[in-house]
């Protein structure tokens, strides 16, 4: 029997499995950054609670199949991307990392934001979109990228956005779903330290639709 799959918006009663969801299988870069997959989960986690105190759960959209998370996505306003660092995350990754560690990720973030393209101030833009590892290959993602542009749609969005790291083999779903590059930053540096020679800007055109109003004006 097919399990049914349902989106809908995150609460905070859903913030460890959305953080959990988020974090399960950190990737070659956060593993670089933050000194292995433990304590870039570790950190991920953290990071993902704090800013849902903060800015709550609305922005979140969790795929659940038979009452069990499998996915989320979550997405900000582009103007809204790479916020400077303050002193809670700081104090969060103390907590995460220790004060080494915590040193170590303080001193790597300019590498990471230097190959880190802005999206369109006026993008609905996608900052997380992850699904379980067990779960992958079944449509989850497709799912989840088409409901984010039901929302940017009906918010009057021009675009959507997503920045991945230049490796990374979902690119060939965005594509599919109509993304195109917009932008590419490649850093000598970064690929000695992450093995992933850097990361990519990619952009979905929504279209202008005409209100009622403007349709029936002329």
């Amino acid at each position: 029997m097919t399990a049914e799959l349902v989106l809908r918006a995150a609460t905070a009663r859903d913030a460890r499995a959305v953080a959990e969801i988020l974090h399960a299988a950190p990737g070659p870069e956060p593993a670089a950054l933050f000194g292995g997959e433990a304590p870039a989960r570790r950190f991920g986690i953290a990071l993902t609670l704090l800013e849902g105190r903060r800015s709550g759960w609305e922005r979140t959209i969790l795929a659940e199949e038979d009452g069990v998370p499998v996915g989320a996505c979550q997405w900000r306003r582009g103007s809204e991307a790479g916020q400077p660092v303050g002193p809670a995350v700081i104090a969060a990754t103390l907590r995460s990392l220790g004060p080494l560690g915590a040193l170590r990720a303080l001193r790597r973030e300019p590498l990471r934001r230097r190959v880190n393209p802005p999206p369109p101030r006026d993008a609905f833009h996608i900052h997380e979109l992850h699904v379980l590892p067990a779960r992958r290959g079944a449509g989850i993602g497709a799912r989840l990228l088409a409901r984010a542009e039901e929302l940017a749609r009906s918010g009057g969005f021009p675009r959507l956005s997503l920045v991945t790291h230049a490796a990374n083999p979902a690119q060939r779903l965005y594509a599919r779903f109509g993304f195109e590059v917009a932008e590419r930053r490649e850093d000598a540096e970064y690929e000695r330290l992450t093995g992933v020679p850097g990361r990519v800007l990619m952009v979905k055109p929504l279209p202008v639709v005409a209100s009622r109003e403007m349709e029936g004006a002329g």
